[in-house]
Order: structure tokens, then C-alpha cells, then sequence
């Protein structure tokens, strides 16, 4: 399943003309890593395998902290403006250090392997994007299946780069398996 979206983020990045110096944003410039965003539980897994397989024990407990930070962060910045979205809270709240916990001196630790959503900065209105998000939403939904034999509950299952960098985001998966809120 993970090589699939590994496959994935491969074929959209050819069909998209991109070359990887194209698309260097976490490694020269990082606007994409001053606002936390959601991630696809396919998007999660991922990226808790690329932090387990490519940090030292040192950068994974100290990108955990620093996730743990902005999760607690977020949680206060919700409860300053209810209702708005990760991605929103951000653009509200544009004054906020919300940094990405893998960014350490300007760069960011998992570039070869970061997120679609950082691999592809500024180019969201490509033609090939929208099919790589509904592509990423239907191995996300795969994922779920296979782990627990029923469809995803409520939509699409998303959580934060911080609950996704913590570790966090297995929990939430579990009580969206089990059918209880997320906390």
C-alpha cells in the first residue's frame, strides 16, 4: 500500500513536468512549513515510516517535542476560533510561529521523502493535481479497508502533520476504527 502512494507521488511528479530541483521547497525555502496542514491516513503513514526509517532517535524525539508543541498550539488557537479547519487556522492566525516539526535550521530532515502537500508547493492547480488528491484519498480509504475490513467513517480521515509527526494520529485512527469521536 505505501509503495503504491510512494508510486503515486512519482508518476504525478512526471506527469506533471516537475523536476525534483523544481519542487525544492523544504530545502532552499521553506513558505510551505510556516502553517501546519492535514494529512490522508495513506499521507500518515507514510510519513511516519519516512520519520521512523530516516531520523536518528535524537531528531525523531526531538521532531515528536517540537510536534507535541504545535499540537498543543493548535488546540489553543481552536479554541480561540472554533469551526475553522487546520489549514484555515493558519491563514487566521498568520502572526503564529507554526512551524513544521521536521524543519530544523531552514531545512526540512525528511526532503526526499516529505509530503505531497510540501513536494508540490505552488503547484495545486496543475492538471494532474486534482486526480492525485482524489488518488491519495482512494488508497487512504484502501488502507482503511484493509486494516479493518469496513469503509472510513464520516468522510475522509484526516489528521495534522503535528498528531501525524507525534505519533498521535494512530490513536485517532483506533477510535475512528472504533466509531468514538476524535478527541
Amino acid at each position: 500500500m505505501l509503495e503504491a502512494y510512494t508510486q503515486l507521488l512519482v508518476r504525478y511528479q512526471e506527469q506533471a513536468g516537475l523536476e525534483q530541483e523544481a519542487a525544492c521547497c523544504g530545502q532552499d525555502h521553506h513558505p510551505c512549513c510556516q502553517s501546519p496542514f492535514e494529512l490522508h491516513l495513506i499521507e500518515s503513514m507514510h510519513l511516519s515510516q519516512v520519520v521512523n526509517r530516516m531520523l536518528s532517535h535524537t531528531q525523531r524525539q526531538e521532531a515528536i517535542n517540537r510536534a507535541f508543541d504545535l499540537a498543543r498550539r493548535i488546540k489553543e488557537l481552536h479554541h480561540q476560533a472554533p469551526g475553522l479547519a487546520t489549514d484555515a487556522l493558519a491563514a487566521h492566525f498568520i502572526n503564529e510561529q507554526l512551524t513544521c516539526p521536521l524543519l530544523e535550521e531552514g531545512q526540512c530532515l525528511v526532503f526526499s521523502e516529505r509530503p505531497k502537500r510540501c513536494r508540490f508547493w505552488h503547484h495545486e492547480e496543475h492538471d494532474h493535481a486534482f486526480d492525485l488528491e482524489q488518488s491519495t484519498i482512494a488508497l487512504s480509504r484502501q488502507a482503511f479497508y484493509e486494516l479493518t475490513g469496513g469503509s472510513v467513517p464520516l468522510g475522509d480521515l484526516r489528521f495534522t502533520s503535528a498528531d501525524t509527526i507525534s505519533g498521535k494520529f494512530v490513536q485517532l485512527y483506533f477510535q475512528a476504527m472504533t466509531g468514538r469521536d476524535r478527541e
